[in-house]
């Protein structure tokens, strides 16, 4: 596996498309850029051994509880999130797909390739993951990913750098084990 050294800055999307990897995890956001790849390709539902977990994304329409154009406020959130004008200017986005009962509105979506499985993309939504809220996430994130960069540099080896991700996180949850802490304090 090539370094972040040996990669210079590119990243997963330039090397889907120019060939040099061969599976990416990413979103339904990625079809129209992916869709001038020199090759073909197409998506699959994430393997599961006992249980199948696909994350879930969504974006959330909100109208505050105070405003003062409330009536005004509400026509919009609807029409955004339930009119079939706003769901095929959404779908033509290749950003998102509404959250929408009505199976006709997805025919177009459905027929658009690449890639020719987009079925997969409604097939995920039978076993969704939200992604977790944690407080402190993305302070956890960075932790766990400078322990990761430091594996795949050589400068620890896997074992050590997840030790090293759960010794920081546990920093950062106020959960680190008794033994550490009372060390800390002697």
């Amino acid at each position: 596996m090539p370094t972040p050294a040996d990669l210079g800055g590119v990243g997963d999307d330039a090397l889907f498309k120019s060939g040099k990897l061969a599976m990416w995890v990413n979103g339904i956001w990625q079809f129209t850029p992916m869709a001038d790849a020199p090759f073909k390709w197409d998506i699959q539902l994430e393997p599961g051994l006992q249980h199948k977990a696909h994350h879930f994304f969504s974006n959330g329409i909100a109208i505050n509880a105070n405003t003062k154009n409330a009536q005004a406020a509400y026509k919009w959130a609807r029409y955004l999130t339930s009119s079939s004008i706003a769901a095929k200017v959404r779908i033509a986005s290749s950003w998102e797909l509404p959250a929408l009962t009505n199976k006709s509105a997805f025919a177009d979506y459905l027929k658009l390739t690449p890639p020719a499985n987009r079925q997969a993309v409604f097939d995920a939504l039978n076993s969704i993951v939200p992604i977790p809220v944690i407080a402190r996430q993305s302070e956890m994130q960075d932790k766990v990913s400078a322990a990761l960069d430091k594996a795949v540099s050589g400068e620890l080896t896997p074992q050590q750098a997840l030790d090293q991700a759960k010794k920081d996180v546990d920093a950062l949850l106020g959960s680190a084990p008794a033994t550490a802490a009372a060390t800390a304090t002697k």
